[in-house]
């Protein structure tokens, strides 16, 4: 749209009864808003969160004034992140949703031997709004925990927990064992994937649950099965018997580290009285809207299978990306 048409659009918007437009414009967002030209205080009361947390002293200006008005208050607090009182927490809104989000500093975190010098070392932070951060020096147990009540967060809202932290040049472990994350929420556990480092290159790693991912008929072809000890996940998804498999994962781009080439595996354990598998599948992966598919195969042993009328061959070119097993199995 040219800026003739928005300047016109704008204009006709302004002609609507003020109650009509306090409606209108509360049903869209903050941006919406913005672009709309609203500057009233009842629109942007409506993206203002109820239960805003107190501010630490001079997070706000105090001369001059506080904000004249409610647009100029959500635009500061959605600026970047305001520090809480005692200044172990910070929190700021969402320009986009105006939902409310929190960071906690390391000093509001649970640290195991936290306190213990010949493990962790607490260091001043330059380019932080927290005054120090938590160095890991050596450790043989390593557990981090963060608490937040519910009532500080926004009602109706998709939340996600990131723990955000700088590689040591010099660093190393922490690329095995994998690391856990969880989130709980009322007494309900969440653990959907394990993290780690790449050795060589220091790279974010992840590896996704069966629970967090999508998969087709998942009710009709497929049972849960606990695992005990063999994974640091508490369960698994085991394939019975169906004509279609059809299974997806999904991760945001910005947990992964930049410029970086990353690949995709699917793990998996062959039952012993498998049959099926020794077909060629299709394997994709998009990133951005590009997407890059090759042939795959779960099962290249070209086993006779009563599913199909003789032996399936199984490109040997390297067309088709056969499994490897790994040294668990």
């Amino acid at each position: 749209m040219a800026m003739e048409e928005e300047e016109a659009a704008a204009c006709e918007i302004a002609r609507l009864p003020e109650e009509l437009l306090v409606e209108v414009l509360s049903l869209t967002g903050p941006r919406d808003a913005s672009r709309a030209a609203a500057d009233s205080d009842a629109v942007w009361s409506r993206f203002l969160p109820r239960g805003l947390p107190r501010l630490a002293r001079r997070e706000l200006p105090r001369s001059p004034p506080p904000p004249p008005s409610r647009k100029a208050h959500f635009l500061r607090l959605s600026a970047g992140p305001l520090l809480l009182p005692r200044k172990l927490m910070s929190m700021w809104l969402d320009r986009e949703k105006g939902a409310k989000c929190y960071m906690l500093s390391a000093r509001a975190l649970q640290i195991s031997w936290g306190d213990s010098p010949q493990y962790w070392s607490w260091i001043p932070l330059a380019d932080s709004r927290f005054k120090e951060g938590a160095e890991l020096l050596s450790v043989f147990w390593l557990e981090i925990r963060g608490k937040l009540p519910g009532k500080k967060l926004s009602q109706n809202t998709n939340y996600a927990a990131y723990l955000v932290y700088k590689i040591a040049d010099r660093s190393y472990g922490l690329d095995f064992p994998f690391q856990e994350a969880s989130v709980s929420i009322g007494g309900s556990i969440t653990a959907r994937q394990s993290m780690w480092l790449d050795r060589e290159t220091g790279f974010k790693c992840y590896m996704l649950s069966a629970r967090a991912l999508q998969i087709v008929n998942l009710t009709h072809s497929w049972r849960w099965i606990s695992l005990t000890g063999s994974s640091r996940f508490s369960e698994v998804v085991e394939f019975l018997k169906g004509y279609r498999v059809e299974v997806c994962g999904k991760i945001p781009c910005k947990m992964l580290s930049g410029n970086s080439n990353y690949a995709a595996y699917i793990v998996f354990v062959v039952a012993e009285d498998s049959c099926g598998l020794a077909s060629v599948w299709v394997a994709t992966v998009g990133v951005g809207g590009r997407q890059s598919t090759r042939q795959v195969c779960l099962d290249s042993s070209n086993r006779n299978d009563y599913y199909y009328e003789g032996e399936i061959e199984v490109p040997q070119d390297g067309s088709v990306i056969l499994p490897q097993e790994r040294a668990d199995g």
